[in-house]
Order: structure tokens, then sequence, then C-alpha cells
């Protein structure tokens, strides 16, 4: 006959969702991040992310991770800062066509290499 320990297994929790909810309003108010709430209150990163995105709790990041994709972040901040699209990826050392392809899909704008841009 098989025994279990009383050790917690991936995917399970040792609070009730109650308990999560409130730890992560407290964790939200001390202005702390996913990974560092999870330490402190011993309970899995995933269980905090869920639970504040069901209740709309805009909860911050990991410290050093983009809030989007590494192309798409590269494009949105060298639009901000009027690159062109070689500009943009010899700065955050992506490739050319995806800046292009990303700036082409999400409809950002970025600077044109050619300095007598044609006037419609």
């Amino acid at each position: 006959m098989k025994t279990y320990s009383k050790k917690i297994r991936r995917g399970q929790s040792t609070h009730g969702y109650g308990k999560t909810i409130e730890l992560v309003k407290k964790a939200f108010k001390a202005g702390i991040n996913i990974r560092e709430a999870a330490k402190r209150y011993n309970i899995s990163e995933a269980a905090l992310r869920s639970c504040a995105v069901r209740n709309n709790i805009d909860i911050k990041l990991v410290s050093d991770r983009c809030k989007y994709g590494k192309v798409k972040n590269a494009v949105i901040k060298g639009s901000e800062l009027n690159l062109t699209a070689k500009e943009i990826a010899n700065m955050f050392e992506v490739k050319i066509t995806s800046v292009w392809a990303t700036a082409r899909d999400y409809k950002i704008k970025i600077k044109s290499t050619y300095k007598n841009a044609r006037q419609a």
C-alpha cells in the first residue's frame, strides 16, 4: 500500500482561495513583485499571478522582465526614441526583419530610412 507524505506536491496550494486573495492584496500594497511575494508567503507564483489576474489586480512583474516580447519591447522603445529600423536592430540586438514585422503587425510607427521620403 502506498503512503503519501505530507510534503506539498507541485500544483497544490497550502492556502485556500480566500487567503490567496488576501496575500495578493497584501503584496500589491507592499509594492513587491510576484517572485518575492511567492517566497515570502510560501505560495506558488502561478497561484499568485492567476489570482491577481482574476481579480484585476495589477501586481508588479518580476524585475528585468519585459512586459511584451523582446522585439516588441525594442520596437516600442525605438519608436519613442525616433530611431530607424536599422538603429533599433543594432541597439537592441534583434533582426531588422523582426523589427519591420513587429512594427507592421502592431501598427507601430518607426522612422523612415529614406532621407527624402515621398510626401503623399
